[in-house]
């Protein structure tokens, strides 16, 4: 096992094959709650120029091209390598409110907001996760080499990502929206500390993430086909 850990290369390639099998599920996830929805079918209703399921793929690369912008905007920003890549996206996936396919089109579209008590009890259901990535959060500004300063834009980050909530619960039509920038802000600080953790806590995390991320998108895709 210590030989494992101290492997540099073993260590890319176990981070990296656990990113791209993630990023695997998570597309199959998103085409499935596609379809599931009916997100491509309602633009093949109200649009002209393709067919259901053209419609569909392209909702279906669109949201593609939104998980892989996610994931990489912080890494160019911060400047990590693919293996930071790879365990942000995981680590998105897995604490992240991800936000259904159709509530991407529902507030261009003309579509009812959610009922207010709805949007606070969703809101309670994820605190656990948020509040867990803030800890995470508070423990990697707390690694050797990290400067006060550094530590107070993550701080930053965790008070713009508690208005987003609190706007989430003003504007229920866009709920899932701003609860997913909301988290989104508070674990972006997360690239910027990646390189400091050492080989064997990225493995461990990475290794952590990948379960999580795995057991979240399969319970995803097990509720629409109850």
């Amino acid at each position: 096992m210590t030989n494992i850990l101290s492997g540099e290369k073993k260590g890319i390639w176990i981070v990296t094959a656990e990113a791209v099998l993630v990023f695997i599920l998570a597309v199959l996830t998103v085409h499935d709650t596609n379809t599931a929805t009916g997100t491509g079918y309602l633009l093949y209703l109200q649009l002209e120029g393709l067919s259901r399921e053209g419609w569909e793929l392209a909702v279906d690369a669109w949201i593609c091209l939104l998980m892989v912008l996610a994931a990489i905007i912080p890494s160019i920003l911060y400047k990590t390598d693919h293996r930071g890549t790879g365990l942000f996206f995981m680590a998105g996936t897995s604490l992240l409110f991800l936000v259904r396919p159709d509530r991407l089109l529902t507030p261009f579209a003309g579509g009812e907001a959610i009922a207010r008590s709805e949007a606070i009890y969703s809101l309670l259901s994820y605190l656990p996760a948020w509040m867990m990535t803030a800890v995470i959060i508070y423990a990697l500004y707390h690694l050797p080499d990290t400067s006060e300063k550094e530590s107070d834009s993550a701080e930053i980050c965790a008070c713009v990502s508690m208005v987003f909530m609190f706007l989430a619960v003003v504007f229920t039509r866009f709920f899932e929206i701003l609860m997913f920038i909301s988290g989104y802000v508070l674990l972006v600080p997360m690239a910027r500390q990646i390189p400091k953790v050492k080989q064997g806590g990225r493995i461990l995390a990475g290794t952590i993430f990948f379960l999580c991320s795995v057991w979240k998108l399969y319970s995803i895709m097990a509720g629409y086909h109850v």
